[in-house]
């Protein structure tokens, strides 16, 4: 494991002194490789398979508090708490929040606008009392995307609002 630290530092230094993209582009490619291993052996050491993970949809329609579900959530939530703790993003129950933000910008494309380190901040401080790593994980995963599609819809509402000001006419639904 010092090992693997110790290649990943190195990697990390050298990337930030080079200009060279393909050198980046190499680090980024290395860094999914291993995000996709250490999913793979989540979903393998918690007995899920990829299907059976909630979707955003799933999570807004609030599937996952049906008592027929509660096996299903419950292995979601020790999935993720598995794939934090592989990527070194938590530890014990404490999940840290500073490499969990900064890793946002790295794998996700927020083309939306939603400002997601503010939301993830929130869901942290919001869940840290929870003691159980599988619920902590599985309840700060839904208070995330609760909370960014919450802010996606205003967002939307202030932009419709902001063209009906502008043009001085209601906005017409398509």
């Amino acid at each position: 494991m010092k090992h693997l630290v110790l290649c990943a530092c190195v990697l990390l230094f050298t990337f930030q002194l080079s200009n060279s993209s393909e050198l980046k582009q190499k680090f980024q490619e290395e860094v999914k490789i291993q995000q996709r291993i250490d999913f793979e052996a989540c979903l393998s050491e918690n007995g899920i398979n990829e299907s059976e993970l909630y979707g955003w949809t799933e999570i807004l329609s609030n599937v996952h508090t049906e008592t027929a579900n509660e096996e299903r959530t419950r292995k979601n939530g020790c999935f993720m708490a598995c794939f934090l703790k592989k990527q070194n993003l938590m530890e014990g129950t404490s999940i840290k929040e500073d490499e969990v933000i900064a890793r946002l910008d790295e794998v996700v494309i927020n083309e939306t606008g939603v400002k997601l380190p503010t939301i993830v901040h929130k869901c942290i401080k919001e869940k840290k009392d929870i003691t159980q790593e599988c619920d902590k994980c599985f309840s700060i995963y839904v208070c995330i995307i609760k909370a960014a599609s919450e802010e996606k819809k205003r967002m939307q509402e202030e932009n419709v609002r902001t063209e009906e000001e502008e043009t001085g006419e209601p906005n017409k639904k398509k």
